[in-house]
């Protein structure tokens, strides 16, 4: 997929740097939410078989010197160079958020923000070798599930806190 960046996101311009970028949303009625509030509710949205499947991925892939770590029960400060489980947070703003990794084989990045009454996700991609690619590959379907999943589980929390 090769969606474009949101342009009143902090993401804008960026798109030339991530070959590989997806785009998922649903609705999220109320009062957007801010960094903060996007990174609690980002903690608690993967599913128990997420959960699951990463922590498969990292007993395969840490003995490859991968980067690994599980997402924690609280979410830390919403700040810039703050690490979130594999995630560091890159940009916390007013009403977006900003994480992302640099690792051997791939950087990736995924913004969280509400525009318009809508939860977005996007997601970006940069291998940096043909093993980067393979592993795009392999995980593509999973995140894809993952992704959708965890936004219906992240609007849902925004619904009962009155979004």
């Amino acid at each position: 997929m090769f969606a474009t960046f949101a342009v009143d996101s902090c993401l804008n311009g960026q798109a030339a740097d991530y070959p590989y970028r997806d785009h998922f949303h649903t609705p999220c009625p109320g009062q957007p939410p801010d960094a903060q509030a996007l990174l609690q509710a980002f903690i608690g949205a993967p599913p128990a078989w997420a959960q699951a499947l990463m922590r498969a991925r990292n007993r395969l892939m840490a003995p490859l010197g991968l980067k690994t770590a599980e997402l924690p029960r609280q979410a830390p400060q919403a700040r810039v160079g703050e690490a979130v489980g594999v995630f560091c947070v890159w940009h916390a703003g007013p009403d977006e958020l900003l994480l992302g990794q640099r690792d051997r084989h791939l950087d990736f990045c995924l913004w969280l923000g509400v525009r318009a009454g809508r939860l977005h996700l996007y997601t970006g991609v940069r291998p940096h070798h043909l093993g980067g690619w393979l592993y795009l590959a392999l995980v593509w379907p999973f995140h894809w599930l993952i992704v959708r999943r965890s936004l219906a589980r992240m609007a849902a929390h925004y619904s009962e806190a009155a979004c």
